[in-house]
């Protein structure tokens, strides 16, 4: 049979989803589009999301924006970590409260290649 078809994904300014608990809404920023269905995160007890982005605009610009809508919605978050693997450049960046939700955002560019970015969040 047939497979089924992903749903739609979320657009510009829509909510990427969570299995659970978190409370932290995420929503789709400019310069950014979901390359398929996000993955609810059902690990552990509280349940969280997995989505994985193309970057589609600056990726420096495009990490910014997410991590600024998660302090927006109380988060806190560091100095994001660059680490150059090869020919990828990887920045981690996190965005926490205390005994709430947490959001672990990874960017990687390549040479003449997409630049992906990956968003996991879930709750303590």
């Amino acid at each position: 049979p047939d497979p089924q078809p992903w749903p739609t994904a979320p657009n510009v300014g829509e909510p990427l989803g969570t299995a659970g608990e978190t409370t932290t809404s995420v929503v789709v920023e400019e310069g950014s589009r979901l390359a398929g269905p996000t993955r609810l995160q059902l690990d552990d007890a509280t349940g969280g999301v997995v989505a994985i982005l193309e970057v589609t605009d600056d990726p420096a610009s495009v990490l910014e924006s997410y991590l600024d809508q998660l302090v927006r919605s109380g988060l806190q978050t560091g100095e994001p970590d660059v680490r150059q693997i090869g020919d990828a450049t990887l920045t981690t960046a996190w965005a926490a409260e205390s005994g709430g939700d947490g959001f672990q955002l990874s960017l990687v560019e390549r040479p003449e290649r997409p630049v992906w970015l990956q968003i996991s969040g879930s709750h303590d």
